[in-house]
């Protein structure tokens, strides 16, 4: 191979481009295939429920957040609901909408997480 057809070849390689036309390019990378909803509820929920979901804040009192780890409130929540409420929003409780900021998936994994914490209530 020529000097030049080497230089081509790996110039379409770093593109992604196949380096001859009867070579396919790299599959790319796949996405998580799970969202880990402990570390979107720490990154995106944490600052107004509390790192631990209980909402024990100065915040979450002024502003009647739930107590993710009580067995009641849980009772009282279909996951439907829950997943309806991160995705649109509840005005009444400022809090916001994640559809344009978080996936579906990753909306199920936080609920799914956040559904997990009266069980491992000590």
């Amino acid at each position: 191979m020529s000097r030049l057809a080497s230089m081509l070849a790996a110039a379409a390689l770093l593109a992604g481009l196949p380096a001859r036309a009867d070579v396919a390019p790299p599959p790319k990378t796949a996405p998580s295939a799970k969202p880990d909803g402990k570390q979107i509820f720490a990154a995106r929920c944490a600052g107004c429920h509390g790192a631990d979901g209980r909402a024990e804040s100065a915040y979450g009192k002024q502003h009647s957040i739930p107590d993710f780890t009580s067995k009641a409130w849980s009772a009282k929540q279909s996951e439907k609901d829950q997943i309806a409420t991160v995705t649109d929003g509840e005005l009444e409780a400022d809090m916001p909408a994640f559809s344009g900021q978080l996936s579906a998936a990753e909306i199920k994994a936080v609920v799914g997480y956040v559904r997990g914490l009266p069980a491992a209530k000590k």
